[in-house]
């Protein structure tokens, strides 16, 4: 638990349901303005590859945060929604965006100090 008493770890569990359920609702939101073709949409009026930000799963502009680690905890267990550029989510640069070992990548990166993303560039 890295030194984290009981009362800690029931804030940081809470802190993450509630997040877990703002991300759900925003991905909703989301959903019901595009419907559910956001990335789809896009890809139509970009000509070009898309640019992202390593390990920015929910694009909010700050990548490896809670927010994308309950982002990618949706995506690959509960069917929330992939991101947006599949490339943000190969956290470990094996070409297969989004899987476990990406999971466990960005759970090291924040929690760990482990190395950063590369998402093979």
């Amino acid at each position: 638990t890295g030194g984290l008493d009981d009362t800690q770890l029931r804030k940081l569990e809470e802190r993450l349901g509630y997040l877990t359920e703002l991300e759900d609702r925003r991905h909703a939101i989301i959903k019901s303005i595009t419907g559910g073709k956001e990335a789809s949409y896009l890809a139509r009026w970009s000509k070009q590859a898309p640019s992202f930000i390593c390990g920015d799963l929910n694009n909010d502009g700050t990548p490896n945060a809670i927010l994308d680690l309950t982002f990618m905890i949706n995506d690959i267990f509960r069917g929330g929604p992939s991101p947006a550029v599949p490339q943000s989510a190969d956290l470990n640069g094996d070409g297969t965006p989004a899987a476990i070992l990406d999971l466990t990548f960005m759970i090291n990166d924040i929690f760990r100090g482990g190395p950063a993303p590369t998402c093979g560039q």
